[in-house]
């Protein structure tokens, strides 16, 4: 081929290959454009299939994550449980919505997953509420099951048209009736949880009851004082002898932090489960016909396929159906063993035995032998003032710029949670004794002879309690005052003083902990909001500085508090020890109940046992025996969580 011919051939190839790479191109889009498209149909298609199966799996993982709040403070299992909670009902009302818009010429088996949906919006009886402000909104629950079963009834009119579906007639009312009435206990159970209608109960007609069962088991005690608990965590009163322990058998004592654990697994149980409305009998009836009418309906959708041609009912949709029926049922048998593990339970059955000695002492073993021993996380929220003060993260500098952003982010990253050490509780009980058995004459417990000239001008700043930069205070304190700590002595003293410094720096962060998390558990005066600016602005004046301790020191001169002595002995950190404790008392002592029975959702406080341990000794402001935090002029029949020795007087 002539060199001109070639070249005027290969101007022609080149020339047409941009329209063919423009042609490959256009026909990749529109492969991705048809398999997206394929993709949304296929969806479209399986979507009320899919919805419902999600519905389940949520009802699934309440049923088993529901119950764990109680005694664990992971985030994550808390932030899964609240997205769950939130998602199921949202997910099965929506399923509903979409079946009253589908034709079942194909899909026979739709509407009869309706009252499963009913079923799900029911819940589960392991979660009933979240948060306690969800038992108030029982009436907008209330507004949704009359809407829920009146589109459900609708979904039955308008599928009912004399055709196969005719021949679930039957199974279909059945399952109607089980999800009304699961439906209905959960509004019933969230009416029952509402802290008004607990306070409006009346706790004292198991006065008697519990007399008697304390003269003969301690443990009967916490058992059967389910009504009398629920309206002492509304705040009202009990009688003076009410927690009278004085005539107990000697190891009562030993079973008494036993027994505040199950006091408050029936609390949260009477408040966030379906608990409270499982012990009544028109529920137990209730839940008897539900029980029946699920499994009429399972055996009779059974007969209506099996008699059926199998290409009348989709075998998706029937596979569906089935996993529905063996899930719920699964679910049902599962509610009924976690049901008769519960203290109420047991209650109820040692009540009715009692005079029966074998079978009550059948009773006793199981609930001392099966009962779950862990009802509470046993753990202490730990924060550090220092740890915000002396924080060094590049990302956190560059994206967030306030003082109260930064706060934030080091309340999320530098908040921990350990075990409650035994020597704090035994500390606890130690002070608590003090007070329970203080005679007139008697000195005070909480004597301050070496820090309480120092102590002094950090509580006195008000006689009605701490404000926020007194607790921040005497946290800095404490940590340049241990700081300061040399051990000495033997190994025995050495390991005794290891123990109170660990009890100093628990007491201290986990009071830093609840001023910064849940500032209306303390009797602060300060407001809320005040307390994220104070320590913002001691991050943006101190913040700059590398050593810690400096940081401290001046952040305490900011604050117009006292610098601790430049030693610490073991007498310092002894009364140290002490002025926590009183602190922890003191704040317990000036509670309110409503916040520790908000707080049982969230695995519990330190705070809340040691709230209800004080009301076991008739201590407290709700006994009318408060512990104030110090006074000039103390008096016998009042407690003080400081008592500083009288000042000398100038000789004239």
């Amino acid at each position: 081929m002539p060199q001109e011919d070639r070249e005027i051939l290969q101007r022609i190839v080149v020339s047409k290959r941009p329209y063919v790479y423009s042609k490959a191109r256009a026909s990749m889009r529109g492969g991705n454009h048809l398999a997206m498209k394929s993709l949304v149909q296929l969806f479209n298609e399986w979507e009320i299939q899919l919805l419902v199966l999600f519905s389940f799996t949520l009802q699934f993982f309440l049923f088993f994550a529901g119950g764990l709040r109680r005694r664990i403070r992971n985030c994550v299992l808390r932030s899964s449980i609240w997205l769950a909670y939130l998602g199921a009902d949202l997910v099965a009302a929506y399923v509903l919505g979409l079946i009253t818009r589908q034709e079942v010429s194909t899909h026979h088996l739709f509407f009869l997953w309706a009252p499963f949906l009913l079923i799900h919006l029911g819940g589960q009886d392991t979660i009933t509420a979240f948060a306690i402000e969800d038992n108030s909104l029982w009436r907008r629950h209330l507004l949704n099951l009359v809407v829920q079963v009146s589109l459900t009834l609708y979904i039955f009119w308008k599928s009912f048209d004399g055709g196969p579906n005719m021949q679930l007639l039957a199974p279909s009312i059945l399952l109607f009736v089980t999800g009304t009435i699961k439906y209905g206990e959960r509004t019933w159970a969230l009416w029952c949880g509402s802290l008004t209608n607990i306070r409006d109960s009346d706790g004292h007609a198991s006065v008697s009851e519990l007399r008697f069962a304390t003269s003969s088991d301690p443990v009967m005690f916490a058992l059967v004082s389910t009504n009398a608990m629920r309206c002492f965590f509304t705040g009202l009163r009990l009688p003076t002898d009410f927690w009278h322990i004085g005539n107990l058998r000697p190891d009562f004592s030993t079973k008494l932090f036993w027994i505040m654990e199950i006091e408050l697994s029936v609390m949260f149980d009477d408040i966030y489960t379906k608990a409270l409305v499982l012990r009544t009998w028109g529920c137990t009836i209730l839940r008897c016909i539900s029980h029946l009418s699920f499994l009429a309906a399972f055996v009779l959708f059974f007969y209506v396929v099996r008699n059926k041609e199998r290409r009348q009912y989709n075998f998706v949709d029937t596979a569906i159906t089935y996993g529905l029926f063996f899930g719920g049922f699964s679910l049902e048998v599962s509610s009924v063993c976690i049901i008769m593990r519960s203290p109420g339970t047991w209650a109820w059955l040692w009540k009715k035995t009692r005079n029966c000695s074998f079978l009550g002492s059948v009773v006793k073993w199981c609930i001392r032998t099966r009962c779950p021993r862990k009802r509470w996380s046993n753990s202490m929220g730990q924060y550090n003032i220092l740890d915000y003060l002396g924080q060094s993260r590049k990302l956190v500098n560059m994206f967030f710029r306030t003082g109260e952003q930064k706060l934030w982010i080091s309340k999320l990253l530098d908040t921990k949670f350990v075990q409650v050490d035994e020597q704090i509780m035994r500390c606890v009980v130690r002070r608590i004794a003090q007070y329970r058995h203080r005679q007139e004459g008697s000195p005070q417990a909480g004597q301050l002879e070496n820090l309480g000239p120092f102590l002094q001008k950090i509580v006195k700043r008000h006689h009605s309690g701490f404000d926020c930069p007194s607790i921040i205070g005497l946290h800095l304190f404490t940590e340049i005052l241990l700081s300061r700590y040399v051990r000495t002595g033997t190994a025995m003293d050495s390991e005794s003083s290891d123990a109170s410094v660990r009890v100093c720096r628990m007491i201290s962060q986990y009071m830093l902990y609840l001023l910064l998390t849940h500032p209306k558990m303390l009797p602060t005066i300060s407001s809320d909001s005040g307390v994220d600016q104070l320590v913002a602005s001691l991050y943006v004046i101190f913040g700059a500085d590398n050593d810690m301790m400096v940081q401290a020191v001046s952040a305490l001169a900011f604050i117009d508090m006292p610098e601790p002595p430049g030693e610490c002995a073991e007498a310092h950190l002894l009364e140290l020890q002490e002025a926590w404790v009183g602190v922890l008392l003191h704040a317990a002592s000036k509670s309110r109940p409503e916040m520790h029975a908000t707080l049982l959702a969230k695995g519990g406080e330190l705070l809340t046992f040691i709230w209800l341990l004080m009301a076991h000794y008739e201590l407290g402001d709700v006994q009318g025996r408060p512990i104030e935090m110090t006074a000039d002029a103390p008096t016998v029949r009042r407690h003080y969580a400081f008592c500083f020795p009288p000042q000398p007087q100038a000789s004239s």
